[in-house]
Parts: structure tokens; C-alpha cells; sequence
């Protein structure tokens, strides 16, 4: 109860603050600037985020990684909180009977597991970012390839498909270029708020499972009333 109390509270609270912050704000940003670039060529966007679809399956495996990491900290939590209230609760039963080695073994077992746990979790953190800002750089690559060769070209086609109605300028695929940049950088702050979310989430689930249990004992219909204390 303590664990929950304190540990995952803190976790909800910290997902509830990102979630009303960085998670509205960078959407509508890469929203707007991923519009601005299809209204400039719809196709040659397309083209940019063949990459999208790898980086989503990346994405939910490290998420499932990491609410995986999350439970099992939170037992390994609770597991420390209950070793020490149990030893310095009964302090005096675990000097009487010599148990000072003994207890400090379980509490050592119990803080290597939430260590590494902890290990765990920095290792999908630290993966989530370079990820994103990789599949980020290659979008961006594949568009300026691909812009490029239209604009050198003067084509209107890459591959047999009609990428513009018109030759692209080297304006417009600037500007192209600068949208696909300005949308990367929200994409970029999403995936360092992904594992927070999930950790929220994971914390939040153990909550709801701890205090929404049905009581096993069931009020009678019809009480019995206590008769005045006398």
C-alpha cells in the first residue's frame, strides 16, 4: 500500500503533467508542418516516410519493453518497502534471534532486482531517442534525394509515379525540405515522453488493480441493528 501511495503516484502524476504538455503541443506542431509539405507534393511526402511504419513497430516493442520494466519495479518497490518495515518493525525479535545477517541478505536480494530493473528501463530509455532521431535522418535523406533528382531533372515523375503537376523549384523544395525538419523535431520530443507515458500507464493499471477489488464480505440485506452502548 505504501508503494502505491507513493511510488506509483508519483509515476501517474508525472505522466498526467506530460500528457497535458509536451504531448498536445508536438502533435499539433509535426501536424501542421507534415500539412504544409503535402500541400507542396503529397507524393514525394509519402516517399519521405516509408520510414514511419518501421519506426511505429520499434516504437510499440520498446513500449511493451518498458511496461514490462515498469511492473516489475513496482513489485521490486513494494518488496524493499515491505523487507524494511517488517525488520525495523519487529527490530527487536530480529535481535533476539540473531537475524541481523539474514535480513540483510533478503534486502540485498530485493535491491539487486530493483536495480537491475531500473538498468532495464535507462536501457530502453536511452534506445527510444538515437532510434527516432536515425529513422528522422533518413526520411530527410530519402526526400533530398528525391527532390533533388526533380529539380535537376526537371521531372515530374520518380519511379512511374506523378510526384507534381508542375517541376518543383528550388523553393518549394526548400520549404519542402524545412517542414520535414520542423516535423522531426516534435517527433524527436514524442519519443523521449513515450516511456513516461507508458510508466504512467503501468502505474496507473496497478492502481486501479489494487483499489477497485470487490469486498469478498457482502452487507446483508436486511442488517441486524446494534442495540446503543450501554
Amino acid at each position: 500500500m505504501m508503494t502505491h501511495l507513493a511510488h506509483n503516484m508519483m509515476l501517474v502524476s508525472s505522466a498526467l503533467t506530460m500528457f497535458y504538455g509536451k504531448s498536445i503541443r508536438e502533435p499539433l506542431k509535426m501536424v501542421t508542418c507534415l500539412a504544409i509539405a503535402a500541400w507542396i507534393s503529397w507524393p514525394l511526402l509519402l516517399i519521405s516516410l516509408f520510414v514511419v511504419p518501421f519506426g511505429a513497430i520499434l516504437v510499440h516493442r520498446v513500449s511493451q519493453g518498458m511496461k514490462n520494466a515498469t511492473r516489475k519495479e513496482v513489485e521490486g518497490m513494494a518488496d524493499i518497502f515491505e523487507t524494511l518495515m517488517e525488520t525495523f518493525g519487529s527490530i527487536k525479535t530480529v535481535r533476539i534471534f540473531n537475524q541481523e545477517s539474514t535480513e540483510r541478505k533478503r534486502f540485498k536480494g530485493n535491491s539487486g532486482m530493483l536495480y537491475r530493473m531500473s538498468l532495464r528501463m535507462r536501457f530502453y530509455d536511452a534506445l527510444l531517442r538515437p532510434t527516432t532521431e536515425l529513422l528522422g535522418i533518413l526520411a530527410i535523406a530519402v526526400s533530398i534525394l528525391a527532390g533533388a533528382w526533380l529539380t535537376l531533372t526537371g521531372s515530374q515523375t520518380l519511379f512511374g509515379i506523378t510526384i507534381s503537376d508542375r517541376p518543383l523549384s528550388p523553393g518549394e523544395l526548400m520549404l519542402f525540405y524545412g517542414m520535414l525538419a520542423g516535423a522531426s523535431d516534435p517527433a524527436r520530443k514524442m519519443s523521449e515522453i513515450v516511456n513516461v507515458l507508458v510508466r504512467g500507464g503501468t502505474a496507473c493499471e496497478s492502481l486501479a488493480n489494487c483499489y477497485d477489488v470487490e469486498a469478498k464480505v457482502a452487507a446483508p440485506e436486511n442488517p441486524t441493528p446494534i442495540p446503543p452502548h450501554a
